[in-house]
């Protein structure tokens, strides 16, 4: 029998991406009987802190003005870096924040905006990462991006002090329908602000998505505000398994391991088509309510009536993909929620997404995400 591994969480679980992080390390840590942990997440800890705690294993993610530990400081105790802060030596496992703006990105272009703009925070780490996948997604598209806020030399300075005078300043100067991303949910939430003071309506002028869904900050913001779910779960799993390995004596190269963001969880604040053709946007309309019952460009064409010829030509020009594209975008979106959320058998969510059988959704499926069913189940329910 294995003697047992104390593992120390340098976490402070006081929001809900730390909380969904201690989960994911948690869920690992069912697989392993031989497990126990500590939690010190408030202050400094010294390697002979490390040494009264008997720890065999460290998984940090310092709070917000603790400085940085190296390695090298823990007296030779395997750690794991879960923060987006360099610490020398110290395998990383992160969220992938460049896919999280390319997940943005793709999102509201899902929409048909043809305008956009990335709020950050440069104080901030990860928000410059995100900015550049969204602005980089953007322009594989054709459009640019503007990015409000101040430039990452005078992060140090930045202060939210005035930000609403200002938000609403840069947006009434920025053209309509206008999709825009922010670092996460609590710039989000002065953007709504804003928009609110400012007479701006969320989201007929301005949809606001959240670089980082926390539901509790999404559920109280009115409009309801879209987010990017991280798969925090999945940096916390990942993060004991490589811990594992390294209290087990392996030597293991010190690269980042970056997690892709899960989906997007649609909310108010985007629920909107921003296309100025009537007949487009009655047929994305009649798509995004009905695809999940069986529809074909048959039923869209008797919804909206105008030739198939003219209906895939718009459909190409803004959107650059055809109806039937997007009425499978929509069920395989609808079968991804389905199987991260629920204990659905696969039949059933087959047929609540839309599709005739089991073996087309299942083909579906892994065309569009890369992944099988079964395969993307058990890494939701890590994520």
């Amino acid at each position: 029998m294995q003697p047992a591994r104390q593992v120390l969480l340098f976490i402070s679980p006081t929001t809900a991406y730390e909380q969904n992080l201690i989960h994911g390390i948690s869920s690992y840590a069912a697989t392993r009987s031989d497990w126990s942990f500590a939690i010190d997440a408030w202050g400094e800890i010294p390697a002979a802190r490390l040494a009264a705690l008997n720890c065999d294993g460290v998984i940090m993610r310092p709070p917000s003005g603790v400085a940085p530990l190296p390695l090298a400081s823990l007296g030779g105790i395997p750690a794991v870096n879960c923060s987006a802060e360099d610490m020398a030596g110290m395998p990383q496992v992160i969220p992938d924040d460049h896919a999280i703006g390319v997940a943005g990105a793709d999102h509201l272009l899902q929409k048909g905006f043809r305008h956009f703009a990335f709020r950050g925070d440069p104080a901030i780490v990860p928000s410059a990462a995100r900015c550049a996948g969204f602005v980089e997604r953007l322009r594989q598209a054709g459009y640019p991006c503007h990015e409000l806020g101040p430039g990452p030399e005078q992060a140090r300075e930045w202060r939210w002090d005035g930000e609403v005078a200002e938000t609403i300043g840069l947006l009434r100067n920025l053209p309509r329908p206008l999709g825009l991303m922010t670092f996460n949910g609590l710039v989000a939430r002065r953007v709504l602000d804003a928009c609110k003071r400012g007479g701006i309506r969320v989201p007929e002028d301005v949809a606001v998505l959240a670089g980082e869904d926390d539901p509790l900050v999404g559920a109280m913001s009115r409009p309801q505000l879209s987010g990017i779910a991280l798969g925090t779960e999945r940096v916390g799993w990942q993060a004991a398994a490589l811990l594992d390995r390294l209290m087990a004596g392996e030597t293991l190269p010190t690269a980042v391991i970056r997690v892709p963001p899960v989906r997007v969880n649609a909310r108010l604040s985007t629920d909107i088509l921003a296309v100025e053709d009537e007949d487009l946007a009655n047929a994305l309309r009649f798509i995004r309510e009905h695809a999940c019952t069986g529809i074909g460009v048959g039923d869209v064409l008797r919804a909206v009536p105008i030739s198939r010829r003219s209906l895939e030509l718009r459909f190409r020009a803004h959107l650059n993909r055809t109806p039937a594209e997007e009425i499978r975008r929509i069920q395989v979106e609808r079968a991804r929620q389905l199987l991260a959320d629920t204990d659905l058998p696969m039949p059933q969510i087959a047929a609540t997404s839309g599709f005739s059988d089991a073996a087309r959704f299942s083909a579906a499926f892994h065309h569009r995400t890369g992944e099988t069913p079964t395969q993307y189940r058990r890494g939701a329910s890590v994520g």
